[in-house]
């Protein structure tokens, strides 16, 4: 504008439009990361991946320790990935043997878990306990009951505090809690013990042990690194960031 001696209203036609600017910014944001791979050679990330990340306590405080892109979430996959965690601790000169893991109900997980850190006592997230039981009550149809019926409500929250019972009294307890069923809706309630008994009672990988609490020291839930996650969910999946650009963003969140 100075050099031709126009004023603002006559550089107005030769000014570049919002989108060809756009454009510019984002080349220019692009030369300064490494070029997107080509091939499964130049480095293995697939459009869609999987997040997952490691949460550790240090002097009471929580951290993210590990951040890990994966290709899908089966079994296999976790038992590859928790190898490579593993070396990469061992090459840091420390060994990955803890006393508790606490885990969402992701049955691929906590197979991986028990195969590759066997010493450790695994939970699930209490959390997540109750979302999966007020998931099968709206299913079942047994929303408007648990809100009107003071009774039916009682006794579905009962379910909830199973998890504080003493372990060895669990089987006594849920029988009297399936002895005291309200006299409504027995059918619908008798679905909702057919759910427990299956899901939470005679599983295979979802046992009474897994998210029983009783003698849990420390959290019962991993609510206090959902934040965390929250927070990185929505920038990543949001602004649909390059790859590369999605590793910066989840340098500076630890480092913040």
């Amino acid at each position: 504008i100075e050099k031709n001696d126009l004023s603002i209203e006559s550089a107005y036609p030769f000014a570049p439009t919002y989108r060809s600017s756009q454009k510019h910014l984002y080349k220019l944001r692009k030369e300064n990361l490494p070029p997107l791979p080509k091939e499964r050679s130049d480095l293995i990330f697939e459009d869609d991946y999987a997040r997952f990340t490691k949460h550790a306590w240090d002097y009471n405080e929580m951290h993210a320790c590990v951040f890990i892109f994966l290709t899908n979430k089966t079994e296999d996959i976790y038992n590859k990935l928790l190898d490579k965690l593993k070396l990469a601790a061992e090459k840091l000169g420390f060994f990955l043997n803890p006393d508790l893991i606490v885990s969402d109900y992701e049955a691929a997980v906590i197979n991986a878990l028990k195969t590759k850190i066997f010493n450790a006592s695994i939970k699930g997230c209490h959390f997540h306990y109750t979302q999966a039981l007020w998931k099968n009550v709206r299913l079942i149809g047994l929303t408007n009951k648990y809100s009107e019926n003071a009774s039916i409500r009682e006794w579905l929250n009962y379910f909830k505090s199973l998890p504080f019972v003493p372990f060895e009294e669990l089987d006594n307890v849920f029988l009297q809690i399936k002895s005291i069923k309200p006299s409504e809706s027995v059918s619908k309630l008798d679905e909702f013990i057919s759910y427990f008994t299956r899901t939470w009672i005679l599983h295979k990988i979802f046992t009474p042990f897994t998210w029983n609490h009783f003698n849990t020291e420390g959290p019962r839930t991993y609510n206090h690194v959902e934040g965390f996650n929250h927070k990185i969910n929505n920038y990543i999946d949001n602004n649909h960031l390059h790859v590369y650009s999605a590793i910066n963003t989840l340098k500076g969140l630890v480092t913040t």
